[in-house]
């Protein structure tokens, strides 16, 4: 089932900040992007109905390449690949393939997407990526709560700021652009749900 399906851009209110940050280097060699401005994310997510504690996903950012890079650096806080990531290019010509790909060290928990070629400037590219992670429990970000209604029930909620992003899905949350983001929440047959249901489909 699915449901919650938006389309919103990202808070100008925060853009100020975000400039700030971006202009800050970091230590642990995460920067923002800076060859590589994204336009557009495509998500879909699937709370596991067995205990609630994990949930499975699936992101697609298309972006623009500004200048020359062999190299792509995403933020994925604990998000947990379950299979190989895939670039392709959005006019249908044959795209640079991934040759490794690697977690950075530090607080920023980046992965870096090495290529086996540099990427042309002036054209979009799109990185997909499959990706298992725990749901969290402070209320932040896409997180599990329970309460006692006759019995414990269990609910998933999502909230997130700039800095919740990257525990949901792969991302370049620090950024002068305004991408477009889709997500799409799918539910178990049989959950309750408060936003609008807008089509069925059998995961696959």
């Amino acid at each position: 089932m699915l449901y919650g399906l938006e389309t919103v851009s990202l808070r100008k209110r925060q853009e100020s900040e975000l400039e700030t940050r971006s202009r800050t280097p970091r230590s642990d060699g995460c920067r923002p992007p800076e060859r590589l401005l994204p336009v557009s994310y495509d998500v879909e997510l699937w709370p596991d109905a067995e205990g609630l504690n994990i949930f499975t996903g699936n992101s697609s950012v298309v972006f623009e390449c500004v200048k020359e890079t062999d190299l792509i650096l995403i933020h994925a806080n604990k998000l947990n690949l379950t299979s190989e990531a895939t670039l392709s290019r959005l006019d249908g010509s044959p795209a640079p393939s991934i040759t490794s790909a690697n977690k950075t060290t530090g607080e920023s928990q980046c992965l870096a997407f090495y290529l086996s070629e540099k990427l042309k400037a002036g054209e979009r590219y799109q990185l997909h990526a499959e990706f298992r992670a725990e749901l969290t429990e402070d209320l932040g970000g896409f997180y599990r709560n329970e309460y006692e209604h006759g019995a414990k029930k269990i609910v998933v909620s999502m909230w997130s700021r700039p800095t919740h992003t990257p525990g949901i899905f792969l991302c370049c949350h620090e950024t002068k652009m305004e991408p477009e983001l889709h997500i799409s929440l799918l539910q178990e047959p049989g959950t309750l749900t408060n936003a609008e249901q807008r089509g069925v489909q059998q995961k696959v």
